[in-house]
């Protein structure tokens, strides 16, 4: 799992195995952290959606209730060939989902 916040506060976290690693680097394409990388390939989109999109049959009661801002939210899921390389263990290779979310300036 990994993390990648930007903005005022930003923060990188990159857990393996449930634990978290040395300080990696996160990217589209390759998430790295300590001696192990995870390579995306085939980026297939799942679905890309609004917040208002999100709530569905709600938004009418719930969209009067939220800050605009919080309106142009947008979230965007992928499923990924990922491929794990680690020192001393073979090649892993599987599925991902990833996702980002984009909160407006």
């Amino acid at each position: 799992m990994w993390i990648d916040w930007r903005g005022p506060h930003p923060l990188t976290a990159v857990f393996m195995d449930g634990q978290m690693q040395q300080a990696g680097t996160v990217g589209d394409e390759r998430i790295e952290a300590g001696d192990a990388a995870l390579t995306l390939t085939d980026r297939q989109t799942l679905y890309s959606r609004s917040l208002p999109d999100t709530l569905g049959a709600l938004r009418h009661v719930l969209a009067p209730l939220l800050p605009d801002s919080w309106l142009a939210v947008e979230d965007r899921k992928w499923r990924s060939r990922g491929t794990l390389r680690a020192p001393g263990r073979p090649d892993e290779t599987g599925w991902v989902i990833h996702e980002t979310v984009r909160w407006p300036p």
